[in-house]
């Protein structure tokens, strides 16, 4: 994220400005995620590790 923030004040974008593509940027990286924590379903109870189990 700094990169972008120091690529956009190096080509003339004003400090207040610089950071509204890298909000953006981290708000669809935020929903990316909750959309992938949505999607993944629970293990299997034939697949989880009980107590009396070798490992």
């Amino acid at each position: 994220m700094n990169y972008i923030r120091e690529y956009q004040l190096a080509h003339g974008v004003a400090k207040a400005d610089a950071y509204s593509v890298t909000m953006y940027l981290m708000a669809g990286l935020l929903v990316v995620g909750f959309a992938a924590n949505w999607w993944v379903s629970a293990v299997d109870p034939k697949y989880r590790f009980k107590a009396g189990d070798a490992v």
